[in-house]
């Protein structure tokens, strides 16, 4: 087999080319960049060795190649290649509970959406066509509600209305307690005239 780090240009030719003496100087001197691309090209096997790449390119292939949904520079590796690896199912995905879920998850650890006509968000006396989200086991800042948020609606469906956040704490008994992170507002626009061009 053919070992590509060793290789030379005539190791490419056939018998005659390889009994000329003009060819074989010519590959000869050509075997330099030849080596240059050789060594060049494991650069070129980004999605089959993404595990190894720097953080700069898994930057570039998520948001120009993969352009995925929800993407923080900041983020640590694991989490990168983690969303990366998983583009195309959250694209599958996208406009379901379980796409965000699946985002939230990967990103901040454990997630739950909790919809308006499920019992919780009855208990809740939830609006029609709204969901919230309940986390555990995140010591939120504000900038990883701000990025939660942005991966919510992200994900989410253009129907459905997001209301914002609980932090599941502790459980008592059979029950956890929550304290509300953040609240989503959405300014609704009634009895608006357009005109009408004629």
């Amino acid at each position: 087999m053919l070992n590509l780090e060793n290789a030379s240009l005539l190791d490419f030719c056939n018998p005659a080319v390889k009994n000329d003496q003009a060819f074989v100087a010519l590959c000869k001197a050509l075997d330099p960049t030849l080596q240059k691309i050789v060594k060049s090209y494991q650069n070129a096997k980004i999605f089959s060795n993404l595990n190894n790449q720097p953080d700069y390119v898994l930057d570039f292939v998520a948001l120009y190649h993969y352009n995925v949904d929800y993407y923080d520079p900041s983020l640590p590796k694991s989490k990168k290649l983690k969303l990366i690896k998983n583009v195309i199912q959250d694209k599958i995905n996208k406009g379901t509970p379980q796409r965000i879920i699946d985002i939230l998850t990967a990103v901040f650890g454990y997630a739950e959406l909790v919809e308006w006509w499920q019992p919780e968000g009855v208990a809740l006396g939830m609006v029609p066509n709204t969901f919230g989200v309940n986390m555990a086991g995140v010591n939120f800042t504000p900038n990883d509600l701000q990025n939660a948020t942005r991966a919510v609606l992200a994900g989410k469906n253009v129907r459905s209305y997001f209301t914002g956040f609980v932090s599941l704490n502790s459980i008592i008994g059979n029950e956890y307690t929550g304290v509300m992170l953040g609240q989503y507002d959405y300014g609704v626009i009634t009895n608006a005239t357009y005109p009408v061009s004629g």
